[in-house]
């Protein structure tokens, strides 16, 4: 039992050191090795004096007994080199941690960890090699557990005194050195922890280093009573309990005293073992990634809206007599035009007393109502204690990854270690992916601002669509994965998808998409969403076809695949033909040049560039790979032999839903003669001759009759919204109505409506929905006419009402009649139209489950680093790397101690700088 607990203990110790990224520290790694000279140590002792025991005595060979002498004396040395070594460790740790990363690098890391091997079995050799040598001619049983050295020397019959010499002098590098030197280091360690002021402080420093403290007393004061105190001083007895206590006990506790006395190792266990979600964190992500815990008001965001709301009232003021016409616009590519420029911070100030009245008496009422709402708590928590707990240890397990499916909404999570394996495979993919040595950011600033300046000079945009176009504080572009559960479930594939938001492409694609979208839309073959399929399916006609079938045509990885030269001809081909002037068409194809060679990313410590194709996530992506398969269409599928056979082609995207006349042979050399047009742009084929899926549809061929019903795949889970989640009572209320109207539309035929109607009331049901609104709902949807859902609905008037923006809380109600009661006020002003109609109370949804249990970067490769994807703030931080952060002082100023002033900081400064 003792042996499978040391090893257990100790492979516990090693796999948690390797596997958790909190523990990639120098500290663990050492702890680590020191686990291998337990497991080493043991491993030489306690089998053979197990067989001992039990058979009251054994034999050994003279050859087995120098091989268990010479592993167990380098382990030993080993062992006391390290304890030396975390000594050290903990010295610079403590008294010099503002250049502990600098100094404790993996590379001396690893060298220190090198030396002690290499130190310890040059010593084992030089500890070994005199013992081998001696004459045995008198007794030979070793009274003793282990061929020790001291109860081994003395059988021999040979002179031992320079055996004895040889392992006194050996007693120093291995012994008197190393201890020395860990006395002088805590000794350093124990001054500079006293002059830390506050006791709180002393304690959480004198923590750092207690396990190992205790680890080194018990181990050394052990070797010094066996081999260094004189043997008439201690009977054999005493010896052989002695040495028990450094061969068994010390390796047996070792994990013991890391384990109870880490709060990060016991993070790490916990961390493994929450591997295996508990009942609560199941209950947790069961909700959805879209489910919204219950919040109260941040009244800080509260003033901010507010504030926007008075600022929209005032402008309306200031200019309710005056046209709203732009200034004459001498560039063809205008902000205003394209509705693209950055919002104005802009408050008027207004001399009108009414405004002033109804500002005055909602501020007043929100104050009282705030001071009322003080210490309040949640009034309708829709998370149990327990579940709150839990998503908290799921917020803070660095070894899960929870992640959406890449196709029907499950919650998907995942070892991280995995997850980040899967990415680092495909970026090592050397024809998609290159790595870059630096930051580009500031490179591509530049090329931007160079386009920008010369469009600006001649006139091709304006000021602010220059403006918009420059962002001023970039946020580095990450990469991340979706799982492609419906691939395999074990270690599923990933799509990867470039998070760009806020990134310095991120304007110039919105720009680019506002300008290209009208092309892409324009294609003969483009399908907006399901409802414009189902459209265009209405008006098939089959009468006149024979040898019809269904068939799918998917493309290959179509955003990785387009080759930048050819996907710029494409679009350049349509801008050509376009009412764009030739200096306007230039700059477009210059930026779009810009996102495509200059596309990079991070990806823990290194920046990777995209070779071929354009990044999944960039506003982009969708228009320009519709405009590249539009040109592909136009110049290779319609101009062939084998289209006379193709009764529809439509397209969304990269998946292509087409009627074929014909036989499946004549189908396979279609796919083949789009195949052998571009070997990176790849036709998958799905072929039927009774249904084929497209969309979330399913279409089906009857005796020449199409026919559509709801597709759901078979990894597709119950993502239906909660009902009591934190959202506006009227859009979870209106949630089934929308579905079953999706329902309606996709259903041709009304008893497979009715089944799909039952099987959605289910889902709903058991997401909390009562029966009753579902019910009214469904008979609501019954009434209404498929036909009439299908037709395209013509674009809204706009009503001219003022916008109130905010997050929506469990306060929101409240806000929400404070306004209504005194917006009688501004009715006075009857020269504003908006004024005579109520605002329009708008929500923006509170954080969900997936902004917080769900995040696009995995971080750094060495735990701690501090990582600013966007600009560093000014102000002071902690480091996260050394002791010194528990007591930094954080934030954007300080006050000076005696005269306090309080001072701004205008760098971005931590421990280390």
């Amino acid at each position: 039992m003792v042996y499978e607990a040391t090893m257990c203990g100790n492979l516990m110790i090693i796999s948690l050191v390797l596997n958790s990224k909190n523990l990639h520290t120098p500290m663990y790694f050492f702890i680590s090795q020191l686990s291998i000279s337990d497991i080493l140590v043991t491993t030489d002792i306690v089998p053979n004096m197990l067989h001992i025991l039990l058979h009251n005595g054994g034999t050994i060979t003279f050859i087995s007994c120098m091989t268990q002498f010479f592993f167990f004396c380098a382990a030993e040395v080993f062992e006391c080199l390290l304890l030396t070594v975390m000594s050290y460790d903990r010295y610079v740790a403590i008294c010099n941690p503002l250049h502990y990363t600098s100094i404790m690098t993996n590379t001396f890391c690893v060298k220190l960890f090198a030396m002690c091997w290499l130190v310890g079995i040059v010593v084992t050799i030089i500890f070994t090699v005199p013992p081998s040598m001696l004459y045995f001619c008198g007794p030979n049983i070793i009274n003793h557990f282990f061929c020790d050295p001291i109860p081994f020397v003395e059988l021999s019959c040979s002179d031992t005194f320079i055996v004895h010499l040889d392992f006194y002098i050996l007693a120093v590098p291995i012994l008197i050195i190393p201890v020395t030197i860990i006395v002088v280091s805590y000794t350093y360690i124990v001054i500079s922890v006293l002059r830390i002021p506050s006791s709180t402080g002393r304690q959480k420093a004198f923590s750092t280093c207690s396990s190992h403290l205790i680890v080194v007393s018990i181990f050394y004061w052990t070797i010094f009573s066996v081999y260094v105190v004189p043997p008439h001083v201690l009977t054999l007895s005493v010896t052989k309990i002695l040495s028990l206590l450094y061969t068994v006990f010390t390796p047996l506790v070792n994990p013991i005293i890391y384990s109870l006395r880490n709060k990060d190792i016991m993070k790490a266990v916990q961390g493994t073992f929450h591997k295996f979600l508990s009942p609560a964190q199941v209950s947790v992500l069961a909700k959805g990634l879209s489910f919204s815990p219950s919040s109260t008001t941040d009244w800080f965001d509260m003033d901010v809206d507010l504030n926007s709301f008075f600022r929209s009232i005032k402008l309306k003021v200031l200019f309710q007599n005056k046209c709203s016409v732009d200034s004459i616009q001498t560039s063809e590519l205008s902000s205003r035009k394209l509705g693209l420029y950055n919002r104005s911070d802009f408050m008027p100030s207004v001399n009108e007393p009414i405004v002033d009245a109804f500002i005055s008496a909602v501020k007043s009422d929100v104050i009282a109502f705030k001071s009322d709402m003080a210490g309040n708590r949640l009034r309708h928590p829709n998370l149990t204690s327990e579940e709150i707990c839990a998503l908290s240890e799921l917020r803070n397990n660095d070894s899960l990854t929870i992640k959406p499916a890449d196709k029907g909404g499950a919650v998907v999570v995942l070892d991280t270690l995995k997850y980040i394996a899967e990415i680092q495979r495909q970026l090592d993919d050397g024809c998609v992916y290159e790595t870059i040595t630096v930051d580009p950011k500031f490179r591509i600033a530049a090329m931007i601002q160079d386009c920008l300046k010369t469009a600006t000079s001649a006139g091709t945009i304006d000021a602010d669509l220059g403006a918009f176009l420059t962002v001023n504080h970039p946020r580095t572009p990450v990469i991340y994965v979706l799982p492609k559960i419906h691939k395999s479930l074990v270690d599923p594939p990933g799509r990867p998808i470039v998070s760009g938001t806020g990134s310095i492409f991120s304007n110039v694609a919105i720009f680019l998409d506002r300008i290209l979208r009208s092309f892409a839309v324009g294609a003969a073959s483009f399908v907006a969403d399901t409802t414009d399929f189902l459209c265009k399916l209405q008006e098939v006609d089959l009468s006149g076809h024979s040898n019809v079938s269904l068939a799918s045509f998917d493309i290959v990885s179509l955003y990785t695949s387009i080759d930048h030269e050819l996907g710029i001809q494409a679009v350049q081909h349509m801008l050509d033909v376009s009412s764009l002037s030739i200096p306007s068409i230039e700059f477009v194809i210059a930026l779009l040049r810009i996102i495509l060679y200059e596309n990079y990313f991070l990806f823990r410590d290194t920046f990777y560039k995209q070779k071929r194709g354009v990044a999944m996530g960039s506003n982009a992506a969708p228009t320009y790979a519709n405009i590249f398969m539009r040109c592909f269409e136009e110049d290779v599928v319609y101009g062939s032999c084998h289209f006379s056979q193709v009764v529809c082609w439509w397209r969304y995207i990269d998946d292509v839903f087409l009627i074929w006349s014909g036989t499946y042979n004549e189908l396979l050399a279609f796919q083949q003669y789009l195949n052998g047009w571009n070997k990176d742009l790849q036709f998958t084929l799905v072929w039927s001759q009774e249904s084929i899926q497209f969309l979330d549809t399913t279409v089906m061929l009857a005796d020449g009759v199409l026919s559509t019903t709801l597709f759901t795949k078979p990894t597709d889970r119950n993502t239906v919204l909660r009902f009591e989640s934190n959202h506006p009572k009227h859009m979870t209320q209106h949630l089934p109505f929308s579905q079953f109207l999706r329902a309606k539309r996709i259903e041709s035929d009304s008893t497979a409506l009715n089944c799909t109607i039952e099987v959605m009331t289910q889902r709903f049901i058991t997401r909390g929905y009562p029966r009753s609104l579902l019910q009214a709902q469904a008979q609501e949807v019954q009434k209404l006419d498929r036909k009439s859902l299908l037709c395209r609905k013509m674009s809204k008037k706009s009503i001219n009402r003022i916008p109130f923006i905010s997050t929506f809380s469990e306060q929101s109600s409240n806000i929400k009649n404070i306004i209504k009661k005194h917006w009688g006020i501004l009715n006075r002003l009857k020269g504003i139209p908006e004024f005579q109609n109520p605002p329009l109370f708008s929500f923006r949804r509170a954080r969900n489950l997936r902004d917080q249990l769900v995040r696009a970067d995995v971080g750094p490769s060495q735990v701690g680093t501090q990582r600013f994807l966007t600009h560093r703030s000014q102000g002071c931080f902690p480091c996260l790397r050394c002791v010194n952060c528990r007591y930094i002082c954080k934030g954007r100023q300080f006050v000076h101690p005696g005269t306090g002033i309080v001072y701004p900081i205008k760098q971005y400064l931590t421990c280390e700088l």
